[in-house]
């Protein structure tokens, strides 16, 4: 037993002396698969490839990433896949990303279209208000402007004796102009021609032409009224009967008589201005006429009532 463990030793040791040998020989030995040094003045090959890949707007330059643009971008710009230089949105200044809101009651959304409904109302009546203040301006300019006047006329009159009636329907031309913005002055002609009778002529005719001089107040808000002076001539036509003297003796026949009278008159005269300009005016007026005494008529006074309508430019 002693002797086996001698024997076992003694090859402990042989192993451990044989391989101090062999480390020995290894490191004395030149490696012949070591590569040769390199030569002076030569640099190791540098790695050029980036991993990972650099993100568009950039390209790899000795294994770095860097920006594409030449020229580099100046401060407070980035440089663009598309190779352009442009601002940098802070996170401050990047719009947060908003929530949704929750659904709407019934009453949020009732009370949601009442609100629209009073904002569209709101909003067509300060439109109606612009239009408004437009149009005041407009009729406010052209009020002072001196105007022609053209328009028609009805008139209808009843004498103070033998029951006297005419009607006369006319062409009116004539001037407006206001020399202040509620004081102005018309002058109005009309050219007429109508009917009358009284209680001894039936059917008679009559043609005239007056002048009317309307100094008026106005307009105020959009009517106009004053005092309106009238002067003209009428000529009245109508067939009488006359007695004559034949070979059979006294002989009735009717004969045709032409009578021309002055007309002069008071009155007053209101209208109402329509339009954007105030062009269109609507009147009356009424008047005491005084005509020429005249031993075949007893119309030499009447009241009369005129109705007109006329366009202004």
């Amino acid at each position: 037993m002693k002797q086996l463990t001698t024997l076992t030793l003694i090859f402990v040791t042989s192993l451990a002396s044989l391989g101090a040998v062999s480390v020995a020989w290894a490191q004395a030995e030149p490696s012949t698969s070591a590569e040769p040094p390199a030569e002076d003045g030569a640099a190791a090959p540098a790695t050029t490839a980036c991993f990972p890949q650099c993100r568009a707007g950039y390209v790899c330059a000795s294994g770095q990433c860097v920006p594409a643009c030449n020229p580099p971008c100046p401060a407070g710009t980035q440089c663009t896949p598309d190779l352009t230089c442009e601002p940098v949105e802070s996170a401050e200044e990047a719009p947060a990303e908003a929530e949704p809101p929750p659904p709407m009651t019934r009453r949020e959304r009732r009370l949601a279209r009442e609100i629209d409904r009073e904002r569209e109302r709101e909003a067509r009546r300060q439109e109606r208000e612009e239009q408004r203040a437009e149009i005041d301006k407009q009729r406010l300019a052209n009020r002072r402007n001196f105007r022609i006047q053209m328009g028609m006329g009805l008139g209808i009159g009843e004498g103070y004796y033998d029951d006297a009636a005419v009607f006369h329907f006319g062409f009116q031309p004539g001037i407006r102009w206001n020399f202040h913005d509620h004081f102005g002055f018309s002058v109005l002609g009309n050219f007429y021609m109508g009917t009358w009778d009284d209680t001894i002529f039936d059917n008679g005719s009559l043609l005239g032409m007056r002048a009317h001089f309307n100094p008026y107040f106005g307009p105020l808000g959009r009517f106009i009224i004053g005092p309106s002076v009238v002067l003209g001539r009428t000529w009245y036509t109508a067939e009488e009967e006359v007695t004559t003297v034949g070979p059979g003796g006294l002989e009735n026949d009717t004969a045709e008589f032409t009578q021309a009278l002055w007309v002069t008159g008071i009155g007053f005269r209101g209208g109402l201005l329509l339009g954007a300009t105030e062009s269109v005016e609507i009147a009356f007026g009424i008047y005491r006429l005084t005509e020429d005494t005249s031993p075949r008529f007893s119309l030499f006074q009447e009241t009369e009532v005129d109705f007109s309508a006329g366009f202004a430019f």
